[in-house]
């Protein structure tokens, strides 16, 4: 998962480096793509055994990040279709609300749920979260 943060930070680095309109819109929609599978993997696989493991106000928030996440890419979107002049405020937005998500996950949340569940259920998450990417991705 965390190899995943790092690219999703990555290709949309690449958004805002982007030498032409064209090119910046290109990168965000690689970017929107990958981000599209790596949620889903989340929200089918880690989640829900947030939840199940005692974490539900924290997997209700994880998932509440993601759909505004999806609402924020959408507008994006739209602003690149417009070539609005509110892309680099919205491109910012993004970045910081992915920079406080992962963060988040990989400080807080993740290694709690790690700790509640044994090397067996570990490996399951982690084989079910790739599977699910996989799938997503294809």
């Amino acid at each position: 998962i965390k190899a995943q943060h790092q690219e999703l930070d990555k290709l949309l680095g690449a958004v805002k480096v982007a030498k032409s309109h064209a090119a910046s819109m290109a990168a965000f929609r690689r970017f929107s793509i990958y981000l599209a599978a790596h949620s889903l993997a989340e929200e089918v696989s880690i989640y829900p055994a947030l939840a199940i493991t005692g974490s539900e106000s924290t997997s209700k928030r994880l998932y509440n990040e993601q759909d505004d996440a999806k609402v924020l890419v959408a507008r994006i979107e739209e602003a690149f279709a417009m070539r609005s002049d509110s892309l680099p405020a919205m491109l910012d937005m993004l970045t910081s609300a992915l920079h406080t998500h992962v963060a988040e996950e990989e400080k807080q949340d993740f290694p709690a749920l790690q700790a509640k569940e044994d090397a067996k259920a570990n490996a399951r998450l982690t084989a079910e979260f790739t599977s699910a990417f996989r799938r997503a991705s294809s």
